[in-house]
C-alpha cells in the first residue's frame, strides 16, 4: 500500500470540497507537528499509558498502524482539498488521544483493557486499504504484471503462476473459499498481498501467507504465521515495514514476531518476553472497575510472588492459572466452583483449571491450583494438587507457605477450595 493512497474518501465528500490556501496548508502542518499522535517512541516512553504500550508488542504494533493511517488520511484529504473531513479526523484524533490518556486514571488491573479497547476502536475507525477481506476473483489474483490463475488439481483449489503452484487449499470446504485476502501493500515495482487460508470456516487453524511480487516474471510466497483455535491471541498484523504475524509471549513461553519486510521481502524473526503490566499492585487491582476479568499473572505484585515459589509449585500455578479468563462466559459450566476468581473484603482468590463442562475436563490437565491475597496483611499463599475425574479435589494438597501460618480468611478460602465447594453462595451447589 502507497502512503498517502490508503483513505478512500466516500462520495458524498466531493460535495464538501472548500479550497485549501497554501497558508492553511501551512497552519494544518504546524498543528499537526504540535499534535501528540506519531507512534510512541518508546525511549521516550513517560506516561503510564505509554509504558504500557511499550511492554505489549502487540499494542505498540497496533499504535503504529494508528499512527500511519491517521497521517496517510491526513495527507490524502489536503490532496483532494477537503478541508471538512481533514479538521473532523483531526478532532476525532485528539479525543481519542485524550480518551485513551484518560485509561492511566484508571486502577492497574484495568489499564491495559481499557488501552485495548480504545485502540481497536480507533484502529476500527481510521480508513484503511481494506475495510474487510475479500476473496480471489474467479479470474484470479493480479500482482503487478503477473497473474495467479485458479487451477484444481487432485480435488483441491490452487492459485498457479505459469504452471507453477504458489497456495493450495488445506481443508477441502466446497462451501467457503480457499484463500482471502486480508490487505495489500503497493510500494515501488512490490505488489504484495496477505493471504489468509483456511479461516474460521474450517474449525480449525487460519494460515497466514505474504504473496509478492517485485520483478517480472517472478511470484514469492513467504509463510508468515497460523491462528488455531484455542490461540486467541495470535494474530496478523499490519505495520510500519510491511506485514507482522505475534504470538505473545506467556509466563511459560517466549513470543514471537515474524514480520514480512516490505523493502527486502525479507522473513525476519525476533522474540518476546513476557511482561506483567508495570507497576500493577493487588491493591490497586482490588480497586479496580473490572478486578474479575484481569489475567492475575498479568499483574507485576501477584506475578513477583508467583516467581517465588518453588520451580514444581511455580509451573502447576501458571499453568493453572495462565489465561484465567478465557472463555468463563460462555461455557455452562457444571461446576463453576473449581475455576475463576472470588473476591471479597478480606481476599482476592483464583482458582483453575480443574474445570468441568458437561461432565468432561475442557482445555486443562488434571493439576490444579489456588491463588489467595490477604488483602489485610498483603501475604499470598499458594495451593496445588491433582484433581479427580469427578472434578473434585484429592484429600492432600501442597501449600505454599505451610498451612499454618495462613490467615483465617485464606484458610476459609483453601478449605472451600479443597473440597470443591462454591465460590459463593450463588455458586454452591
Amino acid at each position: 500500500m502507497e502512503p498517502g493512497n490508503i483513505w478512500r474518501a466516500p462520495h458524498k465528500d466531493s460535495l464538501l470540497k472548500s479550497h485549501f490556501s497554501s497558508a492553511s496548508l501551512a497552519t494544518s502542518a504546524l498543528l499537526l507537528s504540535a499534535l501528540p499522535s506519531q507512534a510512541i517512541d518508546c525511549t521516550k516512553a513517560a506516561s503510564l499509558v505509554e509504558t504500557t504500550i511499550c511492554a505489549d508488542a502487540q499494542l505498540k504494533w497496533q499504535d503504529d498502524a494508528i499512527s500511519r493511517n491517521y497521517f496517510a488520511a491526513l495527507k490524502a484529504l489536503r490532496g483532494r482539498g477537503n478541508k471538512a473531513s481533514h479538521d473532523l479526523i483531526q478532532a476525532e484524533q485528539r479525543r481519542w488521544l485524550s480518551r485513551r490518556e484518560a485509561c492511566g486514571l484508571l486502577a492497574a488491573g484495568g489499564l491495559t483493557d481499557c488501552v485495548e479497547t480504545q485502540t481497536r476502536v480507533r484502529l476500527s475507525e481510521l480508513p484503511t486499504d481494506l475495510d474487510a477481506p475479500e476473496e480471489v476473483p474467479r479470474v484470479g489474483l493480479k500482482l503487478g504484471s503477473e497473474i495467479l490463475t485458479w487451477k484444481t488439481i487432485d480435488g483441491r483449489r490452487t492459485l498457479t503462476h505459469r504452471g507453477r503452484v504458489v497456495i493450495e487449499e488445506r481443508y477441502i470446504l466446497r462451501n467457503y473459499p480457499p484463500f482471502m485476502v486480508d490487505d495489500r501493500w503497493k510500494s515501488g515495482d512490490t505488489d504484495a498481498v496477505l493471504i489468509e487460508e483456511g479461516g474460521v470456516a474450517s474449525g480449525d487453524c487460519a494460515f497466514f501467507a505474504v504473496v509478492e511480487s517485485r520483478s517480472s516474471g517472478v511470484v514469492t510466497r513467504h509463510e508468515l504465521g497460523e491462528e488455531c483455535v484455542g490461540t486467541p491471541y495470535s494474530r496478523p498484523i499490519r505495520d510500519a515495514e510491511g506485514f507482522a504475524f505475534i504470538s505473545p509471549a506467556s509466563p511459560l513461553a517466549e513470543g514471537t514476531i515474524r514480520q514480512w519486510r516490505a523493502n527486502t521481502g525479507q522473513i525476519v524473526e525476533s522474540s518476546t518476553q513476557f511482561r506483567p503490566e508495570p507497576g500493577s499492585t493487588m491493591k490497586s487491582l482490588a480497586t479496580g472497575q473490572k478486578p474479575e476479568i484481569v489475567e492475575p499473572l498479568r499483574n507485576a505484585e501477584f506475578f513477583s510472588a508467583v516467581s517465588r515459589l518453588s520451580a514444581q509449585n511455580k509451573m502447576q500455578v501458571i499453568e493453572a492459572l495462565w489465561d484465567i479468563t478465557n472463555g468463563c462466559e460462555t461455557c455452562n459450566l457444571e461446576h463453576p466452583e473449581l475455576y475463576g476468581v472470588a473476591i471479597d473484603q478480606e481476599t482476592i482468590a483464583y482458582s483453575g483449571c480443574s474445570w468441568f463442562w458437561r461432565g468432561g475436563h475442557f482445555f486443562c490437565g488434571r493439576t490444579d491450583a489456588l491463588a489467595v491475597w490477604d488483602r489485610v496483611g498483603g501475604g499470598f499463599y499458594f495451593a496445588m494438587d491433582e484433581h479427580l475425574d469427578d472434578g473434585r479435589h484429592g484429600d492432600k494438597a501442597r501449600v505454599e507457605p505451610p498451612l499454618a501460618s495462613w490467615p483465617a480468611p485464606a484458610h476459609a478460602r483453601y478449605e472451600s477450595w479443597r473440597r470443591g465447594k462454591g465460590w459463593t453462595a450463588d455458586a454452591a451447589r
